[in-house]
C-alpha cells in the first residue's frame, strides 16, 4: 500500500486505510460496473453499464482475494449486479455496514475502526 496519498481519491484511500488497520498490505479495488460516474442519472442512462470484460474482472480478483468486502451503496442492484454477485460469492461476502434497504454501506463515512462483518448473515 506504497502510494503517494495525494495521488489516490477519497474512498481508495479510506480503503486503503482500512486494509492497513486489518493488518493486509496490499489491496485490490473493483466495481459492480464497467462504468463508473459520481452522477447515478448517468449510470442509469448507460447503454452497457456493466461492459463486456467486467465480470471476469470481478472473478479474477475475488477468486484471488484473502477478504472481500461488498460496499456498492444502493445503486448496486441496477440491473440486478449485486444479486450476481451476491449469489455466486454469499459464503465470502463480507460488508462494513448495511443501508438501510440492506446493500453494502459505502465505506468512505464509515469510522476508522469499523471492521468486516458477513454480508451474508445480515441480509439473509
Amino acid at each position: 500500500l506504497k502510494f503517494p496519498r495525494y495521488l489516490v481519491f477519497p474512498t481508495v484511500r479510506r480503503c486503503m486505510d482500512f486494509a492497513q488497520r486489518w493488518g493486509y498490505n496490499a489491496l485490490s479495488v473493483v466495481n459492480l460496473f464497467a462504468f463508473r460516474t459520481p452522477y447515478p442519472d448517468q449510470l442509469r442512462d448507460a447503454i452497457d453499464p456493466i461492459g463486456p470484460y467486467n465480470t471476469k474482472y470481478l472473478r479474477e480478483v475475488i477468486t484471488s482475494a484473502d477478504l472481500i468486502i461488498a460496499c456498492w451503496g444502493r445503486l448496486g442492484h441496477w440491473q440486478n449486479q449485486d444479486k450476481r454477485l451476491s449469489k455466486r460469492y454469499s459464503e465470502q461476502l463480507m460488508c462494513l455496514a448495511v443501508n438501510s434497504d440492506g446493500s453494502p454501506a459505502h465505506p468512505l463515512y464509515l469510522k476508522a475502526d469499523t471492521l468486516p462483518i458477513s454480508y451474508t448473515a445480515l441480509t439473509s
